[in-house]
């Protein structure tokens, strides 16, 4: 596929959807919304040898708590080594 354009169509504080015009092998043009995040940092913080940390969040997206491993989004110029720290 060769990149023919692209338009800006959100832009957000975490991220931007960008749509994108392809041409593809074949020839066709199509059009591919694309979301362009600074990326995450995810840790697996152990307790002691066999026991980890989770913890709750609430995601609006599927209406419930979840519990997951400690992870967040990197700020636009955030290292992943300071990300996790935080």
């Amino acid at each position: 596929m060769r990149k023919l354009a692209g338009d800006q169509l959100l832009e957000s504080d975490r991220f931007r959807v960008v749509r994108l015009l392809e041409k593809c092998r074949d020839g066709v043009t199509r059009s591919k919304d694309i979301i362009e995040h600074p990326g995450s940092v995810a840790i697996v913080p152990f307790v002691d040898d066999d026991q980890v940390c989770l913890i709750d969040v609430f995601r609006p997206a599927v209406g419930r708590t979840l519990i997951e491993i400690p992870a967040g989004t990197l700020d636009r110029v955030e290292s992943l080594p300071a990300a996790a720290a935080r």
